[in-house]
């Protein structure tokens, strides 16, 4: 599923962009 991908990849993207702590 298309919507399934794109869906995970703006997830990877905003934890990258917000940078959240590792703890």
């Amino acid at each position: 599923i298309k919507e399934s991908a794109e869906r995970q990849g703006h997830a990877s993207y905003a934890m990258e962009y917000f940078d959240f702590p590792d703890e």
